[in-house]
């Protein structure tokens, strides 16, 4: 139900406030909880995975991935992994 609720939200306000049922409307939009809706979404859509690396490593490659331009850390080692299996990596 919840992609449901994003693909027929400016639908459903717009047929409410047609009809003059601002009440309803406004608990509707009270129980959409964005964070668990891109939770569940998330949850569907992408595996995760979870690195450690040393102590002091993080920071290292943070400023490594922001000077080469990348957008996130996750970009980055998505571009290294997908470099690295279709043989372009080191």
């Amino acid at each position: 139900m919840i992609p449901h609720i994003a693909q027929c939200f400016n639908l459903h306000i717009a047929q409410y406030f047609k009809k003059g049922e601002v009440h309803i409307a406004q608990c509707w939009l009270m129980s959409y909880n964005k964070v668990q809706y891109n939770n569940e979404y998330n949850k569907t859509a992408y595996d995760r995975l979870n690195i450690q690396v040393p102590k002091g490593q993080k920071a290292i490659i943070e400023k490594h991935w922001r000077a080469k331009g990348d957008k996130s850390l996750n970009s980055y080692v998505n571009d290294l992994i997908a470099k690295d299996m279709s043989g372009g990596g080191a």
